[in-house]
C-alpha cells in the first residue's frame, strides 16, 4: 500500500483531499476555540497588520461577539492554513535539466 505522499504522484487531488480530511486530534492544541486577532497573528507567525489585511481582504473570517472585539474561530484559522499550503501553488519547472547549466 502506498503512503499518501507516494499517492500524490499518482493523484494530486486525492492527496489534497486527504490533507483537508477530518482529524481525530486537535490540530492547534492549547489554542482557544475563539481567539483575538493578536493571538491568531501569533499562531500564523505574522504581524497584526498583516492579519488585519487578511481579514479586510475576506481571506480570514472573523466574528464579533456582542460587546466584544473581533475574534477568529479556530476552525476558520485551520481552514485558512490548509488553503494557504504551498502545495496548492503552481510549481514553475525549469526547462533546463538538472545536469545542464544555463548559458
Amino acid at each position: 500500500m502506498l503512503s499518501p505522499f507516494d499517492d500524490a504522484w499518482l493523484d494530486t487531488a486525492a492527496c489534497v483531499e486527504w490533507l483537508k480530511g477530518g482529524y481525530n486530534f486537535d490540530l492547534l492544541p492549547s489554542v482557544p476555540d475563539l481567539m483575538s486577532l493578536y493571538t491568531a497573528a501569533c499562531v500564523l507567525d505574522i504581524s497584526l497588520v498583516t492579519l488585519e489585511k487578511l481579514v479586510s481582504l475576506k481571506q480570514l473570517p472573523t466574528v464579533k461577539p456582542l460587546g466584544d472585539t473581533e475574534k477568529v474561530r479556530k476552525t476558520d484559522l485551520i481552514k485558512y492554513i490548509q488553503s494557504a499550503f504551498l502545495c496548492n501553488e503552481p510549481v514553475l519547472i525549469s526547462e533546463f535539466s538538472p545536469k545542464s547549466t544555463p548559458k
